[in-house]
């Protein structure tokens, strides 16, 4: 048995002793405060630009698809941060990848295993393995869970992935996402 502290999205604190826990129908992912905070600081900047984008009417095909991709990023933060049990300091695990995590795959058909730091177009860089949320791998992990499988199409052919791992370690600052729009 394990206690478990349940943050409701309202705010309230509820307390659990069980061995396994399920909300709304579906396992409830642990998460550490620190990761919380994060993740929560995200989907506040998403709403928050969101709201002064207003409608989006207009917008070409491009454009439209980011849209669509930010709705269905700001709904799975908002099911994660609504359902998260807060698990021990220190442990960096999301259930899923999101903008900032470094996702480890291995590459199906060489074996390699390869970490990927999904970015924003601004907070990019050229020295190590990140990746944009506009590039093609960075489209394809985004939102991707342990276990899932993987396919890229690159110039040089389609590449296939299995996620080993996702962690969010350090700080990401969003905002430049909206700059996309303008």
């Amino acid at each position: 048995m394990m206690i478990i502290v349940f943050r409701h999205f309202d705010g309230t604190l509820l307390c659990y002793m069980k061995k396994y826990v399920r909300w709304k129908g579906m396992e409830m992912a642990g998460i550490s405060d620190e990761v919380y905070e994060k993740l929560l600081a995200q989907l506040v900047t998403i709403e928050e630009r969101k709201a002064k984008l207003g409608k989006h009417s207009g917008l070409d095909r491009k454009r439209s698809g980011f849209i669509g991709m930010l709705d269905r990023y700001e709904h799975r933060l908002k099911e994660l941060i609504e359902s998260a049990v807060h698990t021990e300091s220190g442990n960096t695990a999301v259930p899923f990848a999101v903008i900032g995590s470094e996702v480890e795959v291995c590459d199906k058909d060489s074996g390699e295993m390869i970490t990927y730091r999904i970015t924003a177009p601004e907070a990019f860089e050229t020295e190590g393995n990140d990746v944009t949320i506009m590039s093609p791998i960075g489209q394809e992990l985004l939102m991707k869970e342990v276990g899932d499988s993987v396919q890229v199409k690159t110039p040089m052919g389609l590449i296939y992935y299995e996620v080993r791992s996702i962690a969010l370690n350090a700080e990401h600052d969003i905002k430049s996402i909206f700059s996309y729009l303008n």
